[in-house]
């Protein structure tokens, strides 16, 4: 099926877009539309074009009610439009603010006047969040309300569905239609095949029953009064088990839902749902809980499985620091970086500025590129491994990326491609030299996860590229590829050069610490034989 963004220049345009998703998800996803989302389609279709496009505005802005004369929409004939809507049962119409639920659309000054009128005490400074807790106060019906016409929406879920099923996320909304038609974002020609998240409408259900879960968890303040809804969660867990299709936001659910059974020293519930997380930290904390239960055995075999089959390079590590610490597993040899301790007196500039001019007084020359080079130098190499046709991987046309980049099957199922490119950058060197220049050339502004375009210099990259050795940039690539998520930052600040030496500084000042993945990357590069340094800082 064919799209294009609606010309921004149109008063339209956000009608023309929703009805281009309207179209798509028939054409793709119409085995997974439940009878409540068709009926509800359908009732949009048979309203006049204006009720459809002011629905379109007030569904596509922050909230649920509206103020009448805060809408001005000129291609829209509100009288037409809000008496279809109203009549459809899609929008209430209120005269006056005659109910707590109104309160937010009155400005300060009018809430000021009506909690005076109401009886209320309160000074002319009185913030608005304090003259809303006094109105809210008042006994209801109130004695006298605010004259104005406001309308709140009633329908809202089934267009959420729309929204879902086009993007494969919730964080995307028409705006992408927008950002793409002004041409704030280019996205790359990839091959887009609209397999959805879901297999049927029963998933769609599923999806939906566990973010009106998730909602409600988090709705609900305070562990005492958390603590049963997830025992009762678990219970009912047999009816969730479509649930574990969508395993990232499963997991993150049980890790959440878990971790707040620690807190509250309800360990063996704990325990019970980490088990069904397929995510870090999950394992990690299932140790520490046997651990504190005193079950040594069960705490050494979790850490093992996780130091022989970790999720990601963070889980490998805190199972080696735990084994070193609990059971006095020998931990593997590291290098550790030579540190320098630097002394500067303050004078308004960076620390990592100030240490760049400490070294370039000792000849050296660079510049603080931090994960600028490798990440830029990863986006162009790999592009069109980043950008292949895999199935899942692209669904619908705003896509920075492959929707499996931070997972750890990014790696597994391009593994091929990626060992063949690698074994380039190891051998081939002019070859790379060239595909560098190529790739900047051909692709300049088009959306990549890995590059921002306006720091691109294409002198410094090549340049970068041929003083660290083929064998050295495929082991950082092999590194990042295998583990997007934890390995695309964290590298050092400093990239410097003096003749044909190299060395990257990473700069910490007072009350600065390493974070884990810069010990990983520190650790990692002096591995491979690039000088990582770290600069430890004072301020005179």
């Amino acid at each position: 099926m064919r799209w294009e963004p609606a010309d921004v220049d149109q008063p339209d345009y956000y009608w023309q877009n929703f009805n281009t998703i309207l179209r798509w998800v028939r054409h793709h996803h119409d085995t997974l539309l439940d009878e409540e989302t068709r009926l509800t389609l359908a009732r949009y279709e048979s309203l006049n074009t204006d009720a459809q496009k002011l629905w379109i505005r007030l569904s596509s802005r922050r909230g649920q009610q509206f103020r009448e004369d805060a809408l001005s929409y000129s291609e829209i004939n509100l009288d037409r439009a809000v008496t279809a809507l109203e009549r459809e049962g899609w929008l209430n119409v209120y005269h006056e603010i005659d109910s707590p639920e109104g309160l937010e659309l009155l400005k300060r000054a009018e809430l000021l006047q009506l909690a005076r009128e109401n009886g209320c005490t309160l000074s002319a400074s009185a913030k608005k969040a304090d003259i809303l807790e006094a109105l809210r106060a008042c006994p209801t019906p109130w004695p006298v309300a605010a004259q104005l016409q406001w309308y709140a929406l009633t329908q809202q879920a089934n267009f959420d569905r729309l929204s879902l099923l086009f993007f494969g996320n919730a964080h995307q909304d028409l705006t992408e239609f927008i950002k793409t038609a002004l041409g704030h974002v280019r996205y790359e020609t990839y091959t887009i095949r609209p397999k959805s998240l879901f297999n049927s409408s029963e998933d769609v259900a599923n999806y939906h029953a566990m973010s009106a879960f998730r909602q409600r968890y988090s709705d609900t303040e305070g562990l005492t009064e958390r603590i049963p809804i997830i025992r009762d969660w678990y219970k009912r867990a047999a009816n969730h088990q479509g649930w574990k299709k969508f395993r990232g936001a499963y997991s993150r659910l049980c890790n959440k839902l878990a971790r707040d059974c620690e807190r509250a020293d309800a360990l063996d519930d704990a325990l019970k749902i980490y088990q069904q997380s397929f995510r870090p930290p999950a394992r990690e904390r299932m140790a520490r809980i046997y651990r504190k239960q005193g079950n040594n055995k069960q705490a050494y075999s979790t850490l093992n499985q996780i130091a022989k089959d970790p999720w990601n390079d963070p889980e490998h590590a805190i199972a080696e620091q735990l084994l070193s610490r609990w059971f006095a597993e020998p931990k593997a040899q590291q290098i550790e970086p030579e540190k320098y301790h630097l002394s500067f007196a303050s004078r308004g500039t960076s620390i990592e500025a100030e240490t760049l001019t400490h070294f370039e007084q000792q000849g050296w020359q660079g510049a603080h590129h931090e994960n600028a080079i490798p990440q830029t130098l990863f986006g162009i190499l790999f592009w069109d491994i980043i950008f292949e046709d895999i199935e899942g991987a692209f669904v619908h046309p705003f896509q920075r990326g492959p929707r499996d980049l931070n997972s750890h099957e990014f790696y597994h199922r391009r593994e091929a491609l990626i060992k063949k490119r690698l074994d380039e950058i190891k051998h081939s060197p002019d070859t790379v030299t060239q595909r560098i220049t190529q790739v900047i050339d051909e692709k300049i502004g088009l959306a990549n996860p890995f590059i921002y375009w306006p720091g691109v210099d294409k002198s410094a990259l090549t340049d970068w590229w041929l003083r660290l050795q083929g064998q050295q940039w495929a082991a950082i690539f092999e590194r990042i590829a295998r583990d997007v998520h934890n390995n695309r930052a964290g590298f050092p600040d400093l990239w410097l050069y003096r003749d044909k030496q190299v060395m990257l500084i990473e700069v910490k000042g007072p009350g600065d610490t390493l974070r884990p993945n810069q010990i990983r990357w520190l650790r990692a590069l002096n591995e491979i034989g690039v000088n990582a340094n770290l600069a430890l800082v004072k301020l005179g």
